[in-house]
């Protein structure tokens, strides 16, 4: 391709500081301030004399769209990816301080290098260049959504506002290969109640963790059921406990209560409803013992024949030299929230969950990888619009 020299030369230039700039940004979620990272990021338009338009979901959390328009009237595609981040966790465990960028061999470490800021910076160098270059047609949004991590919040606000458009990317750790899907996710609590009282008077008391382990043994058959079922996309379904809590600090007291949370993950094809229920059937019976559940992200499987996902293996092949067929994301992010709103949607960005070590300690991303990731993405904007 005629252009591909140019933007590679461009990408070399604006790809480090933009995202060293972005990782430095604590957009932590919980509590948000997205706008640490949304500034940034319309700074870097502005000065590629873009427009930044900002849409506020709740104070400091904001969506910022920026939109390169082509010379006549077309498609419409978005690069989407998230400005929040999950908490760096202990910090003793962090090489540096995890909101300061630190390069190493072309490796940039910090919270949120992975997830997602690397995608974000891949996608903003994209709209950039094209904005420069000059699209013969059609419409390139940069889509940089707040709260993506608890509840994708930000994507949920921006189709509600009426968003639309003919293709969405989403932009996650892929290992820059085209996903069409994603499991579902849904969080149960089981709570196990007691009578509380002085540890040295036990027989006074009913301690709920002495029931605790019946409860455990229940689940986990229940697990292994669950880990059954499989989908070729997305692979296998999962139960699994996150989190047990008493709620009480004083190690002398017998708790109230014991509360075990739950990590469902769904495949296509199976109900939120139907998953919190074998919960509730498989804890039946046992006294004072109930479940809560909130509903989460919904499972989402794009077809094949999309032109949108033909555009991301073009793109995945400028940038690469070849491509990997589609496959699913074994996590859960955005894509579902435009899919099911009738927007075909495909996951792709740049590093891997696992290797890189999104959500753990000393987290990063390799800059050659972000670097190919922008001109996948502006070779399937390419395609998917002007081709």
């Amino acid at each position: 391709m005629a252009w591909t020299e140019s933007f590679l030369r461009f990408a070399a230039s604006e790809t480090l500081p933009l995202l060293q700039a972005l990782v430095a940004a604590p957009s932590v979620n919980p509590p948000g301030h997205e706008d640490l990272a949304a500034r940034p990021l319309a700074d870097f338009s502005e000065r590629h004399r873009l427009e930044p338009h900002w849409q506020d979901t709740e104070p400091g959390r904001p969506n910022l769209l920026v939109t390169a328009t082509g010379s006549s009237p077309g498609r419409t595609l978005a690069l989407c990816s998230h400005l929040d981040v999950v908490p760096p966790g202990d910090l003793v465990l962090w090489t540096g301080d995890p909101f300061s960028p630190r390069l190493e061999d072309r490796r940039l470490y910090g919270r949120g290098a992975c997830d997602a800021k690397g995608a974000l910076t891949a996608m903003a160098v994209a709209v950039a260049f094209w904005s420069r270059q000059g699209l013969a047609r059609g419409r390139l949004v940069l889509a940089a959504v707040c709260g993506e991590e608890r509840g994708g919040t930000g994507a949920k606000a921006l189709v509600a506002s009426g968003f639309q458009a003919d293709g969405v990317v989403i932009g996650e750790p892929t290992g820059l290969r085209v996903l069409l899907g994603h499991k579902g996710r849904i969080q149960i609590t089981a709570n196990i109640a007691g009578r509380g009282g002085h540890a040295s008077l036990p027989e006074r008391a009913a301690n709920p963790i002495e029931r605790l382990g019946l409860v455990l043994e229940r689940l986990q058959a229940l697990s292994g059921q669950v880990r059954t079922r499989t989908h070729p996309l997305v692979g296998a379904a999962s139960l699994t406990a996150t989190q047990i809590s008493s709620g009480d600090t004083n190690a002398a007291t017998i708790p109230q209560r014991v509360t075990v949370v739950l990590d469902r993950r769904l495949l296509p094809g199976e109900s939120q409803d139907e998953a919190a229920g074998e919960v509730v059937a498989a804890l039946a019976g046992l006294p004072d013992v109930d479940v809560e559940w909130r509903r989460g992200a919904q499972p989402y499987v794009l077809s094949r024949d999309e032109p949108l996902v033909g555009a991301c293996q073009t793109g995945v092949i400028a940038a690469r030299g070849s491509a990997a067929p589609p496959g699913g994301f074994v996590a859960t992010c955005d894509q579902y929230v435009f899919g099911l709103a009738g927007i075909p949607t495909t996951i792709l960005g740049p590093g891997d969950l696992v290797a890189n070590r999104t959500h753990a300690p000393d987290e990063f991303i390799e800059l050659a990888e972000v670097e190919s990731a922008a001109l996948a993405y502006a070779a399937t904007a390419h395609a998917f619009l002007e081709v």
